[in-house]
């Protein structure tokens, strides 16, 4: 099919995708979100962690109580270093011909996207993109313990990142059993897997807090 023909049939369709597409963002999104929000939510008070749970407006952080630098802000940038659910690199959720337009395609990797935790280092910590990858280079001893995790660092932002994907059967059965929270089983792991890296991230985290002005 051209690429005219497949213009063509979605023109045809217009009614029946416009119904779709406005059940995925407004409903069925909105559903899964909520899920997520709790599992993250119970899971961090569990284990003493601070965070942000609204996933809806892409808005889902945690972190240790301990790399709090700042007290009595909710923001992810009054720690050193947060997990944010976050896009792949070179995504952050935009809307153009190289990404996917729903975030819950990512998460269930039928697209081009990725869903998952990615790393990232708060203001406080005095951290400017060159001078953190500077930082990584002198102190590859860090980078090499939390490449040993389920983390991989990304070289164009200088974070890491750690997929996660939730299998689209699993969570279509689970919508209609509304067992949501069944399906996202890959997304609790993702969550353990924090409490995992976290020692190599402690060591990051102490390391850029002796060296990095903001420290």
């Amino acid at each position: 099919m051209s690429t005219d023909e497949l213009d063509a049939l979605i023109v045809r369709n217009l009614d029946d995708l416009d119904a779709a597409a406005k059940r995925l963002e407004l409903d069925i999104e909105k559903r899964v979100g909520k899920v997520i929000d709790q599992i993250a939510e119970t899971w961090a008070r569990k284990q003493g962690w601070e965070g942000k749970f609204d996933f809806d407006l892409t808005t889902l952080w945690v972190a240790p109580a301990e790399w709090r630098s700042i007290e009595g802000k909710a923001e992810a940038d009054a720690f050193l270093g947060f997990f944010e659910l976050w896009t792949g690199f070179a995504d952050d959720f935009d809307t153009n011909h190289e990404n996917d337009y729903f975030w819950l395609t990512r998460l269930c990797g039928a697209g081009r996207g990725k869903i998952g935790f990615r790393w990232s280092y708060g203001r406080s910590l005095g951290a400017t993109k060159p001078r953190w990858k500077r930082f990584l280079q002198e102190h590859r001893e860090h980078l090499n313990q939390v490449r040993k995790t389920a983390f991989a660092y990304e070289e164009g932002s200088g974070l890491f990142f750690m997929p996660i994907r939730v299998e689209v059967e699993a969570l279509a059965a689970a919508i209609i059993d509304n067992t949501i929270d069944e399906a996202l089983k890959p997304f609790c792991i993702g969550l353990d897997r924090l409490l995992t890296a976290k020692p190599g991230f402690d060591a990051l985290r102490q390391s850029a807090k002796e060296v990095l002005p903001g420290g």
